[in-house]
This record gives structure tokens, C-alpha cells and sequence, in this order.
């Protein structure tokens, strides 16, 4: 599915939980036979980073993909990625040391290794001598907006100019929201995915493509985030609650649509399509029984139904939420529509002449309601 987007290959975020190795094992053995990459990406929130001990372990587990067919090499290096880990020390005298040191283990057996982590770290210090054990930076927060404001290109242009020549990855994310109480994780926040985010940063990238040569985009399955793209699997950290009958697979084709053109500078030719992405309830709406607090970052979402819509030739596009409708008659090529949300199912149709082209309906599948039993701030996505 992924490789049918665009995507070339997986960052595999793991942590300390027993059953990750094999499961690293098993992604490696399929990747490897079927012509798609991976690379490891340290959760050092999770792994242990702080001895000598630490950093033999997590050499050793680099070192063993290394040669693997999928593993994703760049600059003639084993890319190496990581969440965190800019005060990792590995039992030496500084971070600096510790990743060096880490660095020359994975060399003692036999392999170069080009580390480019998501270090929440002040920019200034990206291209001084105490980072120098950075081969570039993964900027985890520029897929999304840190605000109210809508997303633009500040924080990439920030972040590029930080690191001199070191490489920069920037992050593509669909939505973020994430509803997990003082009783779990603690984690329960909203930031601003509004405006065709997804696309949005897709073109943004599109237009950076010349200074910028790998993206990564958070996530194929990250439910207790909502910014998953893959289909909803049965196996998920207490995230059902807002993640239940809200698919996002229907992105995958979008992305699909702006994947070349970020590799080659073209985009395809464009066709009949349309896809419409929603929130289930108002932003501002009082729950019946609600299981965790309102989300902090509530007000920074608006209350539209989205549309993304490629035509081969112009057509007329209507898209309905509730009793709320609009049309438009649109070019061909990408138009970006919206409305505001209002209670009942939504849908949407592509029509040129009297030949109706596309068309969606959620009814029976979703439906936007003014009072729901608890808060949802993930979207439901669907394509005509």
C-alpha cells in the first residue's frame, strides 16, 4: 500500500518493548524481497542511552540490518534516525563523545553510519563543534503548526540555514491529536490541521525539492497521534476511542499524487478525483460523557468539511455537510474547496454536464453531530 503512494520505504521507530526485535526482523525479511527500504529510528524516550553498554547494544542492532537488502543507504551510510537523544551520553563525558562513540562501534563492524536524528535542541547549536556528531536533522515539528496560525515554510528555512551543509529532513504529517487522560499517558492535545494540511505540505516540499532530498512522513500508524495513513489495525495503544471508523487511507492516493513530483519536479497528469476529510463535532462542543479533559490547542481547529479535488477538465464540484452546501465550477488540475460543518453525513460529486463522475456519500458511515458523547478531533476521510 505504501509503496503503491509513492512512499519508498519505512522509518521503524521502536523502543524497549520485548517484542520489537522480531518484529524488526520480520519488516527487514519482507522489505528485503520486495524492493522497499527501511531504516531504524531510535526512540531514545524509551531506550536506554545513558552506558557504554546502551550504546554496544543499539551498534550491534544497527550493524545487523546493515547489509540487509532493505536497508536504506545514503551517502554510502547506513541512515540512522532517532526521536530524541540530544542529551544521550552512552557513558561518556558528553553527547558529543557518546555519539561518536557509538558511531565508531557500529564502524568496528564494518559499517559507516549516517545519523540524522529529530533533536529538540536549541537551532544555534546545530553547526558547532558539539553537535558535529550530526550528519543533518530530522524536523519533527515542521509538519504541523505550532500555533493558531496555518502552516508555512519558517521553520524549515530555520532549520536549513542552522545546519550549513549538514542534511535536512523535513516532516509531511496529515493531522495531530492525540486524548489520553492523567490515568494513561498524559498526552491529550490538538495542534492545527486545518487547510488541507496534508496537501499543503506536500507542495511546500514540492517547491523545496531542490533543497531537500528525503522527507519523512509521520505516520503509517502512529492511531494514539491520528496521523496515521495506513488502514486501522486491531492492535492499538488504548486509541480506539478516536480512532474507531475514522479511516485515513484515502490520503494515501493523495500523496500519491504529489510523490512524483517532489522526486522528478512533474506532476502527473491530473484525473477525476475527489476526497473529503472531516471532524466529527464542533471544536467548541460539551461532550456527554467525556473520558478525558477538552484537548489543549481546541480553539486552533475550524469546523470545515475539506475537499481536494483533481480534475482532468473543468467540471462542477458540489460538496455537502448536513443541510450546508456549496458548488463551484473548477479548472482542471487541483482545487482546494471547503464549508462550514453542519450536523448529518456529508458527501460529495464531480459532474460534467449532466454525467455525474465521482461521487460520495457517508451516510450510514459518519456523521457529523453538534453534541457527541466524548471529544474527537481526529478526522474521518474518505475519496469519491
Amino acid at each position: 500500500m505504501a509503496r503503491g503512494a509513492g512512499i519508498d520505504g519505512f522509518a521503524l521507530n521502536y523502543g524497549r518493548d520485548y517484542w520489537q526485535p522480531a518484529r524488526l526482523d520480520d519488516a527487514y525479511a519482507v522489505a528485503s524481497v520486495s524492493g522497499f527500504k527501511l531504516f531504524l529510528s531510535l526512540d531514545v524516550t524509551s531506550l536506554s542511552c545513558s552506558s557504554a553498554a546502551d550504546a554496544q547494544t543499539h551498534a550491534n542492532t544497527i550493524a545487523r540490518y546493515s547489509n540487509m537488502t532493505a536497508q536504506y543507504i545514503y551517502q554510502n551510510k547506513t541512515v540512522v534516525s532517532t526521536f530524541s537523544g540530544g542529551d544521550c551520553t552512552f557513558g561518556q563525558s558528553s553527547v558529543l563523545a557518546g555519539w561518536t562513540y557509538l558511531r565508531q562501534l557500529v564502524m568496528q563492524q564494518g559499517y559507516a553510519i549516517y545519523i540524522i536524528p529529530a533533536v529538540f535542541t536549541d537551532t544555534s547549536l546545530f553547526n558547532t563543534p558539539s553537535m558535529a556528531w550530526m550528519d543533518g536533522e530530522f524536523n519533527w515539528n515542521s509538519g504541523w503548526p505550532m500555533g493558531s496560525s496555518n502552516l508555512d515554510t519558517s521553520s524549515d528555512v530555520q532549520y536549513m540555514g542552522a545546519l550549513g551543509g549538514k542534511g535536512y529532513m523535513p516532516a509531511v504529517s496529515p493531522a495531530f491529536f492525540t486524548y489520553y487522560g492523567p490515568n494513561t499517558y498524559n498526552k491529550d492535545w490538538i495542534y492545527r490541521s486545518d487547510d488541507w494540511l496534508l496537501a499543503t505540505r506536500l507542495e511546500q516540499l514540492v517547491q523545496m525539492r531542490n533543497q531537500v532530498e528525503i522527507a519523512e512522513i509521520i505516520s503509517w500508524n502512529d492511531y494514539g497521534e491520528s496521523h496515521y495513513i495506513g488502514p486501522i489495525r486491531v492492535d492499538q495503544p488504548m486509541s480506539q476511542g478516536w480512532t474507531n471508523g475514522m479511516p485515513h487511507t484515502a490520503w494515501l492516493s493523495l500523496i500519491s499524487y504529489y510523490a512524483p513530483a517532489f522526486k522528478t519536479g512533474a506532476y502527473p497528469a491530473a484525473s477525476d478525483n475527489l476526497w473529503l476529510w472531516s471532524r466529527p463535532h464542533p471544536r467548541g462542543a460539551t461532550p456527554t460523557a467525556p473520558t478525558a479533559p477538552q484537548p489543549s490547542g481546541w480553539s486552533y481547529t475550524d469546523d470545515n468539511l475539506y475537499a481536494f479535488v483533481t480534475l482532468s477538465s473543468p467540471a462542477s464540484v458540489t460538496i455537502s455537510s448536513g443541510t450546508n452546501n456549496g458548488t463551484w465550477t473548477l479548472p482542471a488540475g487541483v482545487s482546494k474547496i471547503s464549508i462550514a460543518n453542519s450536523p448529518g453525513a456529508i458527501s460529495g460529486s464531480i459532474l460534467r454536464g449532466t454525467t455525474t463522475i465521482k461521487s460520495y456519500n457517508s451516510t450510514g458511515t459518519f456523521t457529523y453531530v453538534a453534541t457527541p458523547t466524548d471529544y474527537n478531533y481526529n478526522y474521518f476521510v474518505a475519496q469519491a
